[in-house]
């Protein structure tokens, strides 16, 4: 007896979702959150959960008979509908319209077999995602893909390597709903701990992340703490690419552009030659916004020098060891200045943002 339900759980583990598993997935997964966050949530958080404030929306799930599930929030002002699309190519490229063998296509973004959320990221790459093994998912948001026939702009999207029913099926679609609305209710709690509110919990604590770059070098490494530490006491939370794991299927410089993309702004001290020349490049390849710090105003070469001069989100900035404090604060008031510009611009561009 104790065999043949272990056979039973283990042929269930092994049968792939359907298009009809995957919209009663999100059919009960649409009504768990909403009649949990109702019993457990204040109306003015609820509607902060990502899920819940993309509705209603036009759920369109697209299931790959081949590698992976993707789901796609399109927010409307009508009643949310749930549509679903099937084919034997990958996910990634079924959900992008990639037309031929995507197998060999260079990725804007490849994951093995990890858990990753990007916002506000964009490529050109024919191929925008890669997955890789079969625990990878991907959650895209403000995701712009300009590497197509046509530029294509995610306002929300889930990625999934496993396709396999037992993550998809109602047991799974509640118990994921719920933990959802447990999630809210702990941050809540830090919020509340930290004397903020749920909004400016977020945005003053979670929005204030930065990308540290610079010189390794003895010398470099005394100028890099200082920074750190004065990016600190100016409220931001720096980050090191030193700091962060590295992630199996991805080379160095796919982590700077991955943790790049989830910062608010990249901070480079470019004072001495290093590994930064090929950082800044990256930085301006991806068009993320950077701030180049230069000790006494002098650059480490003359090929980064000027590059304020042709790019609105490249900025130059000198500072000196005794008025560090005040030349970054200078700095970053213009990062800040500047995202509230690219903001309005956006706003403008995408209809969706109204």
């Amino acid at each position: 007896m104790l065999q043949s339900v272990a056979a039973k759980h283990a042929k269930h583990d092994m049968t792939n979702a359907t298009e009809a598993d995957l919209r009663e997935y999100l059919t009960v997964f649409n009504e768990t959150l909403i009649d949990t966050s109702r019993a457990h949530l204040e109306p003015e958080v609820a509607s902060q959960l990502i899920h819940i404030s993309l509705l209603p929306s036009l759920i369109r799930a697209y299931v790959s008979t081949t590698h992976g599930i993707a789901i796609e929030w399109v927010k409307t002002t009508d009643t949310t509908t749930i549509e679903t699309i099937r084919s034997s190519k990958r996910v990634e490229a079924l959900f992008f319209g990639v037309s031929g063998n995507s197998d060999h296509m260079p990725a804007g973004f490849c994951f093995e077999d990890s858990c990753i959320h990007l916002y506000h990221a964009r490529t050109d790459a024919p191929l925008p995602i890669r997955l890789l093994g079969n625990k990878s998912s991907v959650r895209l948001e403000w995701f712009a893909h300009e590497g197509g026939r046509e530029p294509r702009y995610i306002r929300y999207a889930e990625f999934y390597s496993d396709r396999t029913l037992s993550r998809w099926n109602r047991e799974a679609a509640t118990i994921r709903a719920k933990d959802i609305v447990l999630s809210a209710l702990t941050e809540v709690r830090k919020a509340m701990e930290a004397k903020l509110s749920l909004t400016n919990y977020v945005n003053q604590v979670k929005s204030k992340t930065v990308l540290l770059l610079g010189d390794y070098g003895r010398e470099g490494m005394v100028r890099f703490d200082t920074l750190k530490h004065t990016l600190t006491e100016l409220g931001y939370n720096p980050v090191a690419v030193s700091e962060v794991p590295d992630f199996d299927s991805s080379s160095l410089s796919q982590k700077v552009v991955l943790l790049a993309s989830l910062s608010r702004f990249v901070v480079v001290d470019d004072s001495t030659k290093s590994g930064q020349l090929t950082e800044i490049e990256i930085c301006r390849r991806n068009d993320f916004l950077t701030v180049l710090l230069r000790l006494d105003n002098k650059p480490s070469t003359f090929m980064t020098a000027g590059s304020s001069v042709t790019s609105k989100v490249m900025l130059e900035f000198p500072y000196t060891m005794g008025s560090i404090r005040k030349d970054v604060e200078v700095a970053a008031a213009k990062a800040e200045e500047t995202i509230l510009a690219l903001k309005r611009s956006y706003d403008e561009l995408y209809p969706w943002r109204s």
